[in-house]
């Protein structure tokens, strides 16, 4: 069991050399109804460095269908063996070949933190060396082998006056110079002397990284369900140490059930609560825009350690008056902490990161409303709608023979759900149409590729590109759209850019108007527009946006040479337009921007 340990918590390292060595991850089923579509592993296994360099060119960057692990003894064991390079490389076991089953279900294993790559993270890792590998066969959606639980121990050294100097905390006057160490009757759970046996002090240490006096450490408990314990401030029980009194021990020790993997809550000295007395903290969201069932299957807040659940479990939050807002209040100490929503056991709201929220010690707070999956508040809850998904390739993109073209989004589970999509006129517009589609935003992408396992899908920044997307931290960005009524929606967008399909290029259709200038550039109020009409005849000025769709006409009748106007474009969104000059047969457009 050592080895899961040190493979968890090692350093990230940077690798030294460059050879491909075989590295084996396998992964205990016991626990799980095997999916019907099999096991799979995923992970930056192609490009482990994020920086567009295929270092494993023989894989794929977190496709959940793209790596099948087997049981060739039907002993629920299931591994695989891959060709790496030395580095650092974040992944997690799939029961099936896809993130989600459609439905809300997660098929993809979210860890708890204390074996995660990073807080809420929820992937596992692991440093491949220059030697081959094998990871101990951890159990489905947990730390340690099926049976066992990894905790998280976690105490508050600011209080100790060990000194009685009357100044808490001093490290090496009041923490003894050995350190701070936990003991109990979980050190060995197999009775084979591990730990030196039950109750040794010094044995468990717990360190403070960061210089907060929190103390902490990780260790496993074995398959116990309940364990009995206590911190020692140094090596010895020569020391002072503990003597617990309250609801969360007994006879001095503390006590505490262990449910799974997991962090216990960080608690003072000598005490069983927090150093500072928690804030009474109130959550809500606003389900009005969720599609899924989120009334059978409940509402979580989710995070460790705001949550008593974790980012596991949660915790249920309720709506006593039915009006579809779910809420919650706990108590929580000081800090900044972060947390998500989740309906039922895998709906987990799609918002980029994680919501945050900062505790003031002594300062109770009720969180503002928010809509699940959005920073804001809800707004208008429109009834289900069609929507008309079209792209126009770029001239610079050539299809294979087998390569299609697709759509996919958070409405389709990304990448593995993906919707074909067709030219049918052969005028290289590709469209699909999602009939009754229910959620009131979608941030979605389009690709081209033989199948949705082999995709290149859009890199551009949609949202600072022209606006048409969404800030995706580390990542690109995703394009987005929010629904404004409960009409059919229709758009088009040029592939990799923010243009519409109607803005491709400047267009001059037998020269309609020329002469043409527009000030000031960008616009921020009114727009001056000056051109010549060469002969005399009806002209129409329009202003088209990035989905093709007119938001300001003017209709100047018969023009007859030079012409001078101005639009108020005070009322539109920052972004790129189209200025369309057009009497029917003829057009002219032009490109402006608008601040």
């Amino acid at each position: 069991m050592k080895k899961i340990y040190a493979l968890f918590f090692a350093a990230f390292a940077s690798a030294t050399a460059f050879a491909q060595m075989p590295v084996t991850f396998s992964v205990d089923m016991a626990t799980q109804t095997v999916n019907p579509l099999g096991v799979h592993i995923a992970g930056n296994f192609q490009d482990p460095n994020y920086d567009g360099t295929p270092e494993n060119p023989d894989y794929l960057n977190w496709t959940p269908s793209a790596i099948e692990m087997t049981d060739e003894d039907g002993d629920m064991l299931y591994t695989v063996t891959l060709n790496l390079i030395p580095g650092t490389y974040e992944y997690k076991f799939i029961n099936g070949d896809n993130w989600n089953d459609g439905n809300g279900t997660e098929w993809g294993e979210s860890v708890p933190n204390t074996c995660s790559v990073s807080m809420s993270n929820g992937n596992r890792f692991i440093v491949v060396g220059e030697e081959p590998a094998e990871s101990e066969p951890v159990c489905f959606g947990n730390c340690t082998i099926c049976g066992e639980s990894l905790i998280r121990f976690s105490v508050d050294m600011s209080t100790v006056d060990t000194d009685n100097d009357g100044v808490a905390g001093e490290a090496g006057e009041d923490i003894f110079p050995d350190g701070v160490s936990v003991a109990g009757n979980f050190q060995n759970p197999y009775n084979d002397d591990a730990n030196n046996g039950d109750w040794t002090p010094g044995v468990l240490f717990l360190t403070d990284g960061d210089g907060d006096m929190v103390y902490e450490g990780v260790f496993s408990v074995g398959p116990m369900s309940s364990i009995t314990y206590k911190f020692i401030n140094g090596n010895s029980w020569d020391f002072p140490n503990e003597n617990i009194t309250g609801d969360c021990g007994s006879s001095g020790n503390r006590v505490s059930a262990i449910t799974g993997s997991g962090s216990l809550p960080v608690v003072c000295w000598n005490s069983c609560g927090a150093c500072v007395a928690p804030s009474m903290i109130t959550f809500s969201v606003n389900m009005a825009l969720t599609c899924n069932d989120y009334v059978t299957a409940g509402v979580n807040l989710m995070g460790d350690p705001i949550s008593p659940g974790g980012w596991g479990a949660g915790s249920p939050m309720s709506d006593d008056d039915g009006d579809g807002i779910y809420t919650i209040t706990l108590p929580v100490a000081p800090g900044t902490y972060p947390y998500k929503f989740r309906v039922g056991g895998g709906g987990w709201e799609g918002i980029p990161g994680d919501r945050s929220i900062t505790v003031v010690a002594g300062e109770d707070q009720v969180v503002p409303v928010v809509c699940f999956g959005s920073f804001d508040d809800c707004g208008t809850a429109y009834p289900s709608a069609d929507v008309t998904f079209e792209v126009r390739l770029s001239t610079d993109i050539v299809l294979g023979v087998d390569d299609k073209v697709w759509v996919f989004g958070d409405f389709t589970g990304f990448q593995g759900g993906a919707i074909e999509m067709l030219d049918g006129d052969g005028d290289g517009v590709y469209s699909t149409t999602v009939v009754d589609y229910c959620p009131q935003t979608a941030a979605f992408k389009f690709a081209y590729g033989p199948n949705n396992t082999s995709l290149t899908e859009e890199n551009a920044d949609f949202s600072s590109i022209g606006g048409c997307g969404i800030d995706n931290g580390g990542f690109t960005d995703n394009r987005f759209f929010q629904r404004q009524d409960d009409q059919d929606l229709s758009f088009c967008f040029t592939y990799n850019t923010c243009d519409g399909c109607t803005i491709i290029e400047n267009v001059s259709e037998n020269e309609l108007v020329s002469d043409l200038s527009v000030y000031p550039v960008p616009a921020t109020d009114l727009m001056n527009i000056s051109f010549n009409a060469a002969t005399a005849g009806k002209v129409v000025v329009s202003l088209l946006n990035n989905l093709g769709q007119t938001v300001k006409v003017m209709d100047l009748g018969t023009v007859s040479g030079t012409r001078n106007i101005q639009m108020n474009v005070s009322d539109l969104a920052a972004g790129v337009y189209a200025l369309q000059f057009s009497n029917g047969s003829e057009r002219t457009v032009r490109t402006i921007a608008v601040k």
